[in-house]
């Protein structure tokens, strides 16, 4: 064997030397020079003081505004808590692990950050796998008769809560376990060992296959069937360049969220996979640290592309500096293009059934009511996307398909693309006519004055 075993750690380096002691008890600078340890101390710190304010702020904004707080937002809400959980139980000790050059909180410190470590990152990775199935289910309506609501969003949650505890919780239970791992700053599952004991091997493969193979396989297929579903809208304007450009990047989008996840977590599992397959070959301690920590920094750059990519936070982030701490989303009326939206409506909703909408004189709106609040192009965006002299109404709305996820967003695109302008003002009128039922009718309530039939 390359390495030097103990009772609870495993170190990357033959003992033949005498140089090898616990990483519970002594520094292991023999292992890497201390500039190294320095800068991994370095590196957690700037996760900390970046991936904190992210996700605290993503959380204090929903809280305080309802608007944010839909089904469909529930998995991102999801995510800035599992990294905010990995940030704060894992990172913070695994920083005082690197300052001192070993792990002096011994083999309790060791599992404690080895599970928040684990179970953020599980909670995270299975909150992208959620999403996607959501985005699937609203975007390429493979039920016909499916709504996606707030029950649905909150079995997502605790599918991932669940999933994570399987993957988190068995090593504290005796089945496999955590130890110091790469430059014995950080903890994680024993990949480096078979350990037959406490069934190690049996721990791995399941982990392999059901904590990545199969999330990996979801999430390839739900965006790549919600590709082919934003292109084949998108095909039926062809002569759209504005639709075509917003095709482009809602494809642009996909991609980022599939590689992002690649990334963080491929390089990992690779080379646990192998360390796990070829046990007792040598390996340096950076060969482990490197893609260990790289996968730590997916609670930064989750939040960046899932949480400040999306319109609908960002906006209410920045409304927050003008406005003195008072949360208030900027809203647009023009349907100048996807970035000029109306994203989120500072009027309340009226809970009707069929929903209003919120239409200026050009530009887009609220469908206010609805179970998730999505954006609907104006009378002006559908005559234009129509034919009426522009397309930016239909190219905003192909956008909001995969970005904002509203839960009727496919059909007004495929409408759109589908039906004349006769039509498409039709429903518009409909849609204005139920709208003004609903505010007379709320107005008479509040007088309470029973309308006649």
């Amino acid at each position: 064997m390359n390495g030097t075993e103990g009772p609870d750690f495993y170190v990357p380096m033959s003992n033949k030397t005498g140089l090898v002691r616990s990483p519970f008890e002594y520094p292991q600078y023999y292992l890497a020079e201390p500039w190294k340890y320095s800068l991994v101390a370095a590196y957690m710190l700037f996760l900390i003081v970046t991936a904190l304010p992210i996700n605290s702020l993503t959380l204090y904004v929903t809280l305080q505004h309802k608007k944010l707080r839909t089904p469909l937002n529930y998995a991102l809400l999801n995510l800035a808590v599992a990294d905010l959980c990995m940030v704060l139980g894992g990172f913070t000790v695994t920083l005082h692990a690197a300052l001192r050059g070993y792990f002096s909180l011994g083999v309790v410190g060791c599992y404690v950050e080895g599970f928040f470590a684990t179970l953020g990152g599980e909670v995270a990775l299975w909150s992208l796998v959620v999403l996607a199935i959501e985005r699937y289910l609203v975007v390429c309506k493979p039920m016909i008769n499916f709504r996606f609501g707030e029950k649905h969003a909150v079995c997502g949650l605790a599918l991932t809560w669940i999933m994570a505890l399987t993957c988190a919780a068995p090593p504290l239970l005796g089945w496999s376990r955590y130890i110091p791992e790469g430059m014995q700053c950080s903890c994680g599952i024993d990949y480096y060992t078979p350990k037959p004991e406490i069934n190690n091997a049996s721990f791995v493969v399941y982990m392999f296959v059901l904590h990545f193979v199969i999330p990996l396989g979801i999430i390839f297929f739900c965006y790549s069937r919600l590709l082919c579903t934003v292109r084949a809208a998108a095909q039926q304007q062809q002569e759209s360049e504005s639709t075509q450009r917003a095709e482009k990047e809602v494809t642009r989008m996909v991609v980022v969220m599939v590689i992002s996840f690649l990334v963080c977590w491929v390089p990992y599992a690779s080379v646990a996979w192998y360390i796990f397959a070829n046990q007792g070959t040598q390996f340096g301690p950076v060969f482990m640290t490197a893609p260990a920590f790289f996968a730590k920094g997916a609670a930064l750059y989750n939040p960046v592309i899932y949480i400040l990519l999306n319109k609908q936070v960002t906006q209410c982030i920045i409304g927050l500096v003008p406005s003195g701490g008072k949360v208030q989303c900027i809203k647009t009326g023009r349907a100048s293009g996807p970035a000029d939206r109306t994203e989120v409506s500072s009027r309340p909703p009226f809970r009707s059934q069929a929903g209003r909408l919120s239409d200026g004189e050009g530009g887009g709106g609220v469908v206010e009511g609805a179970s998730t609040p999505c954006f609907t192009p104006g009378k002006t965006a559908i005559a234009k996307a129509n034919g009426g002299g522009g397309d930016s109404g239909l190219a905003a709305t192909l956008v909001d398909v995969v970005l904002h996820q509203g839960d009727n967003l496919l059909e007004l695109v495929l409408q759109l693309s589908a039906s004349s302008r006769r039509v498409a003002l039709q429903g518009v009128r409909h849609l204005d006519t139920s709208g003004a039922r609903q505010k007379k009718k709320q107005t008479l309530r509040r007088r309470k004055v029973t309308p006649l039939p």
